[in-house]
């Protein structure tokens, strides 16, 4: 028989389609904080490079383009939206993530890390 072992807390990176469902939205939200990280569309495209042959959705510019038109509709829904800009570190995104979050998130999560240790 095979043990399957949960995790209560932790950060969860979806894919670009998980948050146009409305039940995976829901879910998410009703678990957790959802962040929106919101990148300019040349941004993206310049960060996914070559490997762009290697996701069917960006093979195509235009097409690309016109999803991610399609699903920001969807991610705007998030409880927190950073806009990100060219040149942050991704240090600097996570500072300005921290200052976004609810008063006490950081304080309550920490609480319970060290209820579970």
């Amino acid at each position: 028989m095979r043990s399957t072992k949960y995790v209560e807390s932790g950060v969860v990176a979806t894919g670009g389609g998980t948050f146009t469902f409305d039940d995976n939205i829901q879910f998410i939200q009703s678990e957790g904080l959802s962040v929106y990280l919101s990148a300019p569309y040349v941004l993206l495209r310049s960060r996914i490079g070559d490997k762009a042959a290697e996701r069917p959705l960006f093979r195509d510019h235009n097409a690309a383009h016109e999803l991610l038109a399609q699903r920001v509709k969807y991610y705007r829904t998030a409880d927190i939206a950073i806009e990100i800009r060219e040149e942050e570190t991704p240090g600097e995104i996570v500072e300005r993530l921290i200052l976004e979050l609810p008063k006490g998130f950081l304080e309550s999560a920490k609480r319970a890390a060290w209820r579970r240790a």
